[in-house]
């Protein structure tokens, strides 16, 4: 038995490198370039396929050359400086990232599948798209553009948050003499009318700071910035839509919504206590799956969102211990007993990673603690036995 869970763990741990391997795999890198200006043809991205049909992952036997090739499923442009890149209608790719690259010019001419793009901690960086767009996602930038060549029918949204500098959405306006003029939109001044300078962060009932994210999309043929807000499932909305769904509903006889509206209750925005127990049950269903890896990640998002939840912490400290990673299991299940003494759970799995580090004697007292809070318990039991005699036999070798 203790062969086999020793080999489903690692089969585990392998599965989540395996994925971990095949996301970056599937990605065409364009990094470290200073000064070039260029096309990133198709032949360049393209992955050759396997002998199975799928694309095969760069570095095994079956990366052969082949007249029969497959779009890479992103482009990842990184650590790029003073470049000109152009994505020419010929090429087809899933998505693109653009990382930590300075005054770097990305002309976006081909079709993108998803037709989402992501820029993160740039400086002096122009998006050119001739292509519609649904969301381009901005984090961490300074001075930068994103320009519709087409006019603004041709963007979805642009989510951005943590941007200095200036954010400029830039869009030509055809009149009906087909003339163009340009206009723009400055989204980090935007952001500052939505909320005060001073308010950079705002704090959830769980005491967490998070940092405010915006959605800019075309309303009423408007480019109109607002707050997100995030419900349980953490789907991106706005309060202006939360009050329109108010409406709709009542419209439709929800007399739950009819109340609120009569009431002129607020809408709740803060969402950051159901969205950690959302993630404590994505969390729980991996764990039950034996995917251990993955439940350590929803369980990392729920405490990131509410701290405090002492079974969280009880639960990823169970984590831990299936993944042999004892001193991270140790630390979370002193603080979930720190927060919370008479949770049996917690005092177990304290016993359980101090016994696995070894520390017999002090597992021994806290499992006998957890005994006391849970006398019928038989695996306290049993463990309790366990580390008493490895206590008595460490302290008869001296």
């Amino acid at each position: 038995k203790r062969s086999k869970k020793r080999n489903a763990l690692r089969d585990a741990k392998e599965s989540w490198r395996a994925r971990e391997d095949v996301a970056v795999a599937q990605k065409h890198f364009v990094s470290d370039e200073i000064g070039v200006v260029r096309v990133i043809a198709s032949e360049e991205v393209a992955r050759p396929r396997s002998t199975s049909g799928d694309a095969a992952v760069p570095g095994t036997h079956e990366e052969t050359p082949s007249s029969s090739q497959t779009p890479t499923n992103a482009i990842h442009v990184k650590n790029c400086k003073d470049c000109r890149f152009t994505l020419p209608p010929s090429l087809k790719t899933a998505k693109l990232f653009v990382e930590n690259c300075v005054n770097v010019t990305l002309d976006v001419n081909c079709m993108v599948i998803t037709q989402h793009l992501e820029i993160w901690g740039s400086t002096g960086c122009k998006l050119v798209f001739t292509k519609p767009v649904a969301t381009v996602q901005v984090d961490s930038c300074t001075d930068c553009e994103i320009i519709l060549k087409n006019g603004l029918e041709d963007l979805g949204a642009v989510v951005h948050a943590t941007c200095g500098g200036f954010l400029n959405l830039v869009w030509s306006d055809t009149t009906g003499d087909e003339s163009s003029n340009e206009s723009s939109v400055d989204l980090v001044l935007s952001e500052k009318k939505v909320t005060p300078d001073e308010a950079a962060k705002q704090i959830s009932k769980s005491g967490v700071h998070e940092t405010p994210q915006f959605i800019t999309r075309l309303i009423n043929n408007k480019p109109l910035t607002e707050h997100v807000v995030r419900d349980k499932d953490e789907y991106p909305t706005t309060h202006r839509e939360l009050l329109l769904d108010r409406e709709e509903a009542a419209k439709g006889g929800d007399t739950h919504a009819q109340t609120l509206i009569k009431n002129n209750v607020p809408i709740e925005l803060d969402t950051s206590n159901e969205r950690a127990e959302r993630r404590k049950q994505l969390g729980n269903d991996a764990f039950k799956l034996g995917d251990y890896p993955q439940a350590v990640v929803e369980y990392s998002l729920s405490l990131d969102l509410s701290p405090g939840l002492h079974a969280v912490l009880s639960n990823r400290a169970a984590c831990f211990l299936k993944l042999g990673e004892h001193e991270k299991a140790l630390r979370d299940a002193e603080a979930c007993v720190l927060l919370d003494p008479t949770f049996t759970k917690g005092k177990f799995r304290l016993g359980l990673a101090l016994h696995a580090l070894a520390r017999f004697p002090e597992a021994a007292q806290v499992l006998a603690e957890a005994e006391a809070l849970d006398p019928k318990n038989a695996q306290i039991k049993d463990a309790l036995k366990m580390a008493s005699f490895k206590a008595r036999q460490q302290a008869e070798r001296g």
